[in-house]
């Protein structure tokens, strides 16, 4: 089988996006596949300040049609970890599953897409469809020397109709997701030993009641709704806005009253919501809660970046709808909860969508894709594109 032969190939390189270890090995491959078959390829290796190589493989299969999908794909994968019962860099099948890191987050939707074009070309059919695909590195990482570079700097490459973000899961078809403030909030004191508190000036007592205003000030955002639909299981019918401490850093020993207390925060906003007027605010809420409190700490954003949300009465998101349904059966029009690079897509003007390619235990031991996913998806690709 064509996919599970080039997944083998994939899975042995241990493209951790920590370390970049064999990010360049792993786009030539993907490279020399793609010219294989016969699509227009380059490679556009992004300077970083690390120096570590961040190769981005964009292909192009022109058949001469009015329109064109493109397919967002990433090779970079998490540390292998521990706690597996087969071999992480090896790909072992058993019932039914391709086990190995990445097989499911995302190297198994390099191979739907590739073996999606594979059979099209073996067809002879003509494609409604001219096909991009962009194989990302760093995208487990932000993207910002991957997808989000490319979107930004190369804006004609990937210019299409449609962006298929094959990094979604099978769950729900995606058509927006929430946009991101990580935020940084440092309270300082003064330390002195713990015999003699009261020649000192505890931090952490001011940042205890700076994350219970944050608390305060995040259920009443938690009111505040999008206009898309929250996946299934979610306590609001609507995308919501979430606002979550998620670090508290303080002290290193238990007879030291610190000098420092750190607080961390992620804050997820609607997918419609301007980034700059979220940053205004959260500064503002801060601001208030300094006063309030009498205290000075200092806000620093960490990370950002904005949601978005495609039009789901577009008729070609309809129109992919029509063959999810016939090949997957019916599934939800909704908004992503977390983050995917449709974001960056939807910001270079095109209309993006997230859906496959499947598998499960992402992140954690004994990941894996169904073979029957990888058979579907690429089913999917191909009847979209043959009509």
């Amino acid at each position: 089988m064509y996919e599970i032969n080039l997944l083998k190939k994939l899975v042995a390189l241990n493209t951790n996006s920590a370390t970049k270890e064999n990010y360049k090995e792993c786009a030539q491959l993907i490279a020399n596949e793609t010219r294989k078959l016969g699509m227009k390829t380059k490679i556009i290796d992004v300077p970083a300040p690390d120096k570590k190589p961040r190769p981005n493989v964009l292909a192009e299969l022109d058949v001469g049609a009015e329109k064109t999908l493109l397919l967002v794909t990433h090779y970079d994968i998490v540390p292998v970890g521990s706690g597996w019962h087969t071999n992480p860099l090896s790909l072992t099948i058993k019932n039914g599953k391709a086990f190995g890191r990445g097989v499911a987050d995302d190297k198994g939707a390099i191979v739907e897409a590739l073996g999606a074009v594979r059979n099209i070309r073996k067809s002879g059919k003509k494609s409604r469809f001219n096909i991009k695909l962009v194989c990302a590195c760093d995208e487990e990482v932000g993207g910002k020397y991957g997808l989000r570079y490319v979107c930004q700097r190369h804006k004609k490459d990937v210019k299409a109709d449609l962006a298929l973000v094959i990094d979604s899961g099978l769950e729900n078809i995606i058509v927006g997701c929430s946009g991101v403030i990580d935020g940084k909030i440092t309270v300082k004191g003064k330390a002195w030993h713990a015999g003699y508190p009261h020649q000192a000036d505890n931090p952490i007592y001011k940042a205890i009641t700076i994350v219970e205003e944050i608390r305060k000030w995040g259920k009443k955002i938690e009111k505040r709704y999008s206009e898309l639909k929250s996946p299934k299981g979610s306590p609001h019918r609507k995308v919501w806005n979430r606002l979550t401490v998620t670090v508290f850093k303080a002290g290193e020993k238990a007879n030291v009253i610190p000098g420092e207390a750190v607080i961390e925060f992620d804050y997820r906003l609607l997918p419609e919501q301007k980034l700059s007027e979220a940053k205004k605010e959260i500064r503002e809420v801060i601001k208030k809660i300094n006063k309030k409190l009498g205290i000075n700490s200092k806000l620093r954003i960490l990370s950002e970046h904005s949601g978005y949300i495609t039009d789901e009465h577009n008729p070609i998101v309809q129109e992919f709808k029509k063959y999810v349904t016939q090949i997957f059966g019916r599934k939800e029009i909704v908004g992503q909860l977390g983050a995917i690079d449709g974001t960056y897509t939807a910001a270079a003007g095109i209309p993006s969508i997230g859906f496959g390619p499947g598998g499960g235990n992402h992140h954690a031991p004994d990941e894996f894709i169904a073979l029957k996913d990888i058979r579907k998806m690429k089913e999917l690709i191909v009847k979209f594109c043959e009509g």
